[in-house]
């Protein structure tokens, strides 16, 4: 069975699916950040633990893993064959595998990045991450920055990137079940109509989803009433900056 990644949010009571969208936006940023600018794999190896750890928490089913996709594990394979021809200290068997390391830890940072963004959104709805990210610009509006237009334009995107989602896996879907030519390469020809369907389709949900807010009478992001932060958020926050700061110091 061909399962993919799915980035979407799975309801749970759990205590960080309670946690405020704010909350979880902030940690995610700190941790990417420090993980961006401290690289190293102990650092990596610490990121994996606190990701492993949250998953645990939040009781996610194991079905919300994925394989990697076949064309990941085919660019990461043609990857390492340079590598290993680019070469670069520590020599390991006769061979130099400098560049090899690098690129596996390249690889490792993005494993790890996606898995904090796959769990925000399993965890929080993408409506409350538009929200929340809307509450945080609002307070540019002192400088003169349009902050409810901001908002907004973050509300709508995040809330779009499923049905862009859902698109991409329709058009690819049909894409798949057209038969093949028998001979000849039909692959320009493919990549040209996907990107057609893909526009045609994308616009389609934006155009219904703008006749959806004129009709409710607004253009803007709602301003809602979210609950006040709790000593769950507070904690979390803590923490996650001590750990941030231990490994900024022990750089």
């Amino acid at each position: 069975m061909n399962r993919r990644l799915q980035f979407r949010h799975v309801p749970g009571t759990s205590p960080i699916h309670r946690l405020r969208a704010e909350t979880k936006v902030v940690i995610l940023l700190a941790l990417s950040s420090t993980l961006a600018f401290v690289p190293r794999w102990s650092v990596l190896a610490l990121g994996a633990v606190v990701a492993g750890v949250v998953f645990v928490l939040a009781r996610l089913p194991v079905g919300v893993l994925a394989p990697p996709p076949q064309v990941f594990l085919t660019v990461v394979g043609f990857s390492a064959a340079f590598s290993l021809l680019a070469g670069g200290e520590p020599t390991v068997a006769g061979l130099s595998v400098g560049a090899l390391l690098d690129l596996a830890r390249l690889v490792a940072l993005g494993i790890v990045l996606v898995s904090y963004a796959a769990l925000l959104s399993w965890t929080t709805p993408p409506a409350a991450i538009g929200l929340g990210l809307g509450r945080m610009v609002r307070p540019l509006r002192r400088i003169g920055v349009p902050a409810d237009e901001l908002a907004t334009i973050i509300a709508l995107t995040v809330r779009s990137l499923p049905l862009v989602s859902e698109e991409l896996r329709i058009a690819d879907d049909a894409r798949r079940s057209r038969p093949r030519p028998v001979q000849g390469n039909r692959t320009v020809r493919d990549l040209v109509d996907l990107g057609a369907v893909i526009v045609v389709g994308t616009h389609r949900r934006a155009r219904e989803l703008a006749r959806t807010m004129v009709a409710r009478g607004s253009i803007t992001a709602p301003h809602d009433d979210p609950e006040p932060f709790g000593v769950a958020d507070v904690l979390a926050v803590i923490v996650v900056a001590a750990l941030v700061a231990t490994v900024l110091i022990w750089r």
